[in-house]
């Protein structure tokens, strides 16, 4: 309505029918008007000479059936991305361009599939995907829209005060909101990844096969076939590009040639990621990339994508700072609130390979212990941040234990915490910001893939935790 398209970002709608795709578009159709609206196809879009002569003027831009297409897509990026679109009509001398005025909306009932990985496509998307399927007997008539263009239907009434609140959206927070909505949500952050390793074959070989290390260099090397090993590759473990081509194989994908693969790999790397830690370089041995390497059988490192994203997202809430010390990764401060005694940031040592162990506290000489919870019994030894040293554990017979003081001349401090106490700290914060059980199981099931808190993992609790508690609730909520 606004015509934003500085913004230059647009919508895709994923999911089978009868989701709400077509419910939605209505909606936005009947909001702008039904003259200032133009639907077209991809290959439309981008094949015939004239069809962005029909654009002209228009405040929306509706591509159906999108998944059917997997061809080029400068015309959407040019669309989107405010550059000038020609004027060609047929039996008609062409004129000069224009600049477009719309905002776009993609609707598809799988993730669209184009021939550019870069980013420079990926970044103006905002992708939500409508799972929730409603039954042909519960479907309502929400919305319709006559050639005429006269709306009808249950919505039809509630379009002026609709118009009105989104024309009282303050321009700048809707600007920020959009520009930073993968990072602003758990569920959109994690839609998002499952966008890229769907789309982009490079980003599913990553997430697959690569785990982000700054301090390692790995070779891209070539795709050579191996005589030996029937549809292998020699040095497949060793070099970037022969694990891509491999993992394509194994995958029936048409891999890219080799200096195609460097150049996507770094643009989504250092573009779509933020990782200015990743780059290419040169020695004696050939280029190679620092800050990859090839994930090992017995690796047990996070999976490469879901990480980084996951962490961004996080470091945009400041719940979790990241940062790099000698190979560890240090979380944020846990406020374990009244009660519980505890405070300090938590430690995850690279090293160890365990990532379902309870996080430590970064602080020389202290020691932090979950007890109770009978699925993991340890305690560890937090090193110094910059010397880690070997882990320490001490086995916990049962839920009443506690850490028997040192001795005078030891300067170790000790904390515990029990499970129970951590169990009832959530349940308190859950109820102090409102939220129902469905909205935490919800948000558990988004953000740890688990469908009740007794199956997470004494790290989770505590992040859980930490994140209630950072909580800010809305007073005009209350």
């Amino acid at each position: 309505m606004t015509g934003r398209c500085d913004w230059q970002k647009y919508l895709e709608l994923i999911g089978p029918g009868g989701t709400g795709k077509s419910t939605l578009i209505r909606l936005a159709i009947a909001l702008v008007g039904f003259e200032n609206v133009h639907n077209t196809t991809f290959k439309k879009l981008e094949k015939s000479n004239f069809e962005t002569a029909s654009i002209k003027d228009k405040r929306l831009v509706v591509i159906t059936d999108a998944e059917r297409y997997t061809g080029d897509v400068s015309t959407l990026k040019a669309l989107t991305g405010q550059d000038t679109l020609p004027y060609e009509k047929k039996r008609q001398q062409a004129t000069g361009g224009f600049k477009p005025t719309c905002m776009v909306i993609l609707a598809a009932n799988e993730n669209i599939k184009t021939s550019d990985y870069t980013s420079g496509l990926e970044r103006r998307r905002v992708t939500v995907k409508m799972k929730n399927k409603i039954s042909g007997i519960k479907q309502k008539d929400l919305i319709n829209i006559s050639d005429e263009g006269l709306i009808t239907g249950e919505f039809a009434s509630y379009l002026p005060g609709l118009l009105n609140w989104v024309l009282g959206l303050d321009g700048d927070k809707a600007r920020h909101l959009i520009n930073n909505v993968n990072n602003r949500s758990i569920k959109m952050t994690l839609e998002r990844v499952e966008t890229l390793i769907e789309n982009n074959p490079i980003a599913a070989w990553l997430n697959a096969n690569i785990v982000y290390d700054p301090s390692a260099q790995t070779h891209v090397g070539l795709a050579v076939k191996s005589a030996d090993i029937e549809e292998g590759y020699l040095r497949a473990n060793e070099l970037l590009y022969t694990n891509y081509c491999a993992y394509c194989d194994a995958s029936n994908l048409k891999p890219v040639n080799m200096q195609r693969f460097s150049a996507l790999l770094l643009d989504f790397c250092q573009n779509q990621l933020n990782l200015s830690d990743v780059f290419k370089d040169e020695n004696r041995n050939g280029r190679y990339i620092q800050g990859l390497r090839i994930r090992e059988v017995n690796d047990l490192d996070p999976r490469f994508i879901e990480f980084v994203a996951l962490q961004r997202t996080k470091d945009s809430d400041h719940q979790v700072a990241s940062s790099s010390t000698s190979g560890d990764l240090v979380f944020s401060t846990i406020f374990m609130g009244e009660g519980f005694g505890v405070y300090g940031d938590y430690y995850c040592n690279n090293q160890s390979k365990n990532y379902t162990s309870i996080p430590i506290p970064v602080m020389e000489g202290l020691v932090f212990q979950v007890v109770g919870n009978e699925d993991e019994k340890i305690t560890k030894e937090s090193p110094t941040p910059s010397t880690p040293s070997p882990t320490k554990v001490v086995e916990v017979t049962n839920a009443k234990t506690s850490i028997q003081p040192e001795t005078k001349t030891s300067e170790k401090k000790k904390v515990v915490i029990h499970w129970d106490d951590l169990m009832a700290g959530i349940e308190r914060e859950i109820k102090r910001i409102g939220w129902t059980i469905k909205d935490a199981q919800e948000y558990i099931l988004a953000k740890y893939q688990k469908h009740s808190r007794e199956l997470m993992s004494d790290a989770q609790l505590l992040e859980l935790f930490n994140y209630l508690k950072g909580y800010q609730v809305n007073p005009q909520q209350i």
